[in-house]
């Protein structure tokens, strides 16, 4: 039984990173190299106690071969916040992302994306950077 129960949560934790909660697109960008493109998520507000709105950023291969994929990850969840005014994204160079927020509770970062075909032995991968200012609008 105890082992059921770890496999169900290895099994919903790899959806949540995957797949989109209910909620609608901020902003979009898509990288320089057109391989992937990064977008600002606002899920519907839960109604908690806090009332507090969270935003994530995701990110999403474009140019995945659908025969050749690996898994089901052409989307990731790489970053969420909340007691926000939201966040800002800015292509550095096409595998670098910056993400700059202003006062907020992270509780949610990776620092890169990752996507992998088979027979593909490099990959594609995207390193992110944080940066924050005394407000959103100093980004």
């Amino acid at each position: 039984m105890r082992v059921l129960i770890f496999v169900l949560g290895l099994v919903s934790c790899g959806y949540e990173q995957t797949g989109l909660p209910t909620g609608h697109e901020v902003m979009s960008m898509t990288a320089p190299d057109g391989y992937s493109r990064a977008f600002v998520w606002k899920p519907d507000a839960s109604g908690g106690a806090t009332g507090s709105q969270a935003f994530q950023v995701w990110i999403q291969y474009l140019r995945a071969d659908k025969d050749k994929m690996i898994g089901n990850n052409v989307r990731r969840l790489v970053f969420e916040n909340e007691r926000t005014n939201g966040v800002k994204l800015a292509w550095k160079t096409p595998r670098e992302l910056e993400i700059c927020y202003g006062p907020s509770i992270i509780f949610r970062f990776l620092n890169t994306f990752e996507y992998y075909e088979k027979h593909n032995k490099q990959g594609y991968e995207v390193e992110i950077i944080l940066r924050k200012e005394r407000t959103l609008a100093d980004c």
